[in-house]
């Protein structure tokens, strides 16, 4: 246990990596003379700064390259957090479950990046749900590249909702597939989403925020449609619909349903705009997609890894549009399922929630595909 208390951080690294480890691992000897310590010194600051700078171009190139998030906090705090951690928190990187070790909580989500560039910086090990150890890094470099953005094997929010003052859309990487040649700015509603989204938290419902949004397809092509100026502001909350785990229809129809009343309480008049199409057997990657199919297992990196991926394949998108038309051509997989669109459309207007709410997620992909889970659940 001595020997644990006296362990302060472990190296902070980044390109220099090896140097700075040697540097700050355990205590610096005293100088034993004047003229050491004239030398040290100096080696010693430069040191410290080297790795203060480290966690600050981390931390702002991981939210440049994810164009989100604020780089501000985490730059004007690097060198208090290099300091709490290197010169007063007692902790063990290889143990990160060690009892006596000091805990460090920042509360304050503009500073995220700078929690995540100390954990990888100092080497700080993982552990699953149980806390048991796994030897291996808790935040990656590959982790930080994909800063805010959903990864392989994580839970993506089930509900989000936008909060800002407008958002725009589409990217550039959609242009060719949706026959637009430029982003549009789209007004919102910043105060209003705000209210909603603190409405549906107090009310039980899990939303995640979300900041100013890159509309894509199922956003931009029906506003195109219904209101090319782009005059009216927009609230966008997303359902999803595609990775586990998702929310039943029936707790969705529930979010809607207070989602009315919260809104109804405002004064104004306030549409709802559901898109996402009907039955629809969309070229996207799942579980049951064949592992030959080179289109869907670049489909799979992007559904996975985020926008980062589209840096490196910027034709997948238009690609996807082509895949889409062979699948038609070849006429050996169907597209759109009418009976099954006819059928539901009927019980929507019926208004019969019991026979809508029941469906499940198995039944409505069968039946009228993975797009198919847009409608039954409300879409985004």
């Amino acid at each position: 246990m001595a020997d644990r208390n006296r362990r302060e951080s472990a190296a902070i690294a980044g390109d220099a990596e090896k140097q700075q480890r040697q540097s700050l691992v355990g205590a610096t000897p005293a100088p034993t003379n004047s003229s050491q310590e004239s030398v040290t010194a100096p080696t010693k600051r430069s040191m410290d700064e080297l790795c203060i700078n480290t966690i600050r171009t981390l931390s702002m190139d991981a939210v440049q390259r994810a164009n989100s998030g604020h780089p501000g906090t985490p730059m004007a705090l690097a060198p208090v957090a290099y300091t709490l951690w290197q010169r007063f928190l007692r902790f063990d990187p290889e143990d990160p479950i060690w009892p006596n070790r000091d805990r460090f909580v920042l509360s304050n989500g503009h500073a995220s990046m700078l929690l995540y560039a100390m954990l990888h910086l100092t080497g700080v090990k993982a552990v699953n749900a149980e806390y048991e150890r796994l030897g291996e890094l808790s935040v990656t470099l590959d982790d930080i590249k994909r800063f805010r953005e959903i990864a392989e094997g994580a839970a993506m929010p089930v509900y989000a909702l936008g909060v800002a003052e407008n958002h725009v859309g589409p990217g550039e990487h959609y242009f060719e597939m949706l026959r637009l040649s430029e982003v549009s700015e789209v007004p919102s509603d910043a105060e209003l989403a705000e209210d909603l989204l603190r409405g549906l938290v107090r009310s039980g419902f899990d939303v995640a925020r979300m900041g100013r949004i890159e509309y894509g397809n199922n956003l931009m092509v029906p506003l195109h449609l219904i209101r090319p100026e782009m005059d009216i502001p927009i609230i966008p909350v997303f359902i999803n619909v595609f990775t586990p785990p998702l929310a039943s229809v029936a707790r969705t129809y529930e979010l809607g349903q207070r989602v009315r009343q919260l809104l109804a309480q405002r004064d104004g008049r306030i549409g709802f705009i559901a898109t996402g199409g009907l039955s629809h057997w969309p070229p996207i990657w799942n579980e049951k997609s064949p592992a030959d199919d080179a289109f869907l297992a670049r489909m799979k990196r992007f559904q996975t890894e985020g926008r980062s991926v589209l840096l490196e394949d910027p034709g997948l998108l238009t690609d996807l549009g082509k895949y889409e038309v062979e699948m038609a051509a070849k006429g050996d997989q169907r597209l759109v399922n009418e009976e099954w669109d006819r059928e539901f459309l009927r019980l929507l207007e019926a208004g019969n929630v019991e026979a809508v709410t029941s469906m499940s997620y198995d039944e409505v992909e069968n039946d009228a595909g993975l797009a198919g889970t847009r409608c039954s659940t409300g879409s985004r």
